[in-house]
């Protein structure tokens, strides 16, 4: 794999801790500003792990025939499309007002930003039943011990 496509990654992962426990409650909190920065960065980082995974699958089975993914690399890509499959063809705004949406439910506050994000997806992408039970499992971890 190439250094300028491993460099961003590194040093993403880094940083990737600060922001994995942000919620309702942040969220909340936050400006305009706040809400689409982080939302653009979200889904320009899941492009660009995709755009890496894809480039190296293709670097890798043009050397090996018989090369077959790793299954972490599998699993990355089949749940990727839970994150942005609907959700990419909407407009800062309106991802803005569905998020929005979603966190009025006082149960919802303390569920993570990204996996409300899948939430919202899958329910607006014609999964509902899954993207029901994900919020109930998600719940169920925030609530526990309540």
């Amino acid at each position: 794999m190439q250094l300028k496509y491993l460099l961003p990654l590194i040093l993403g992962s880094l940083f990737s801790q600060t922001i994995s426990d942000i919620n309702g409650y942040d969220w909340g909190s936050w400006n305009f500003s706040q809400k689409s920065g982080y939302i653009n960065g979200f889904y320009g980082g899941l492009e660009g792990y995709e755009r890496v995974v894809t480039l190296s699958e293709a670097e890798l089975k043009g050397r090996d025939q018989y090369w077959h993914p790793p299954l972490i690399i599998v699993l990355i890509k089949e749940t990727s499309a839970e994150y942005s499959s609907f959700l990419k063809n909407l407009t800062i705004e309106e991802l803005i007002a569905m998020i929005d949406g979603f966190y009025i439910d006082p149960d919802n506050k303390g569920i993570r930003l990204y996996n409300a994000l899948r939430i919202i997806n899958l329910r607006s992408d014609s999964q509902s039943e899954r993207g029901d039970l994900l919020l109930l499992e998600f719940q169920k971890e925030y609530l526990k011990g309540r």
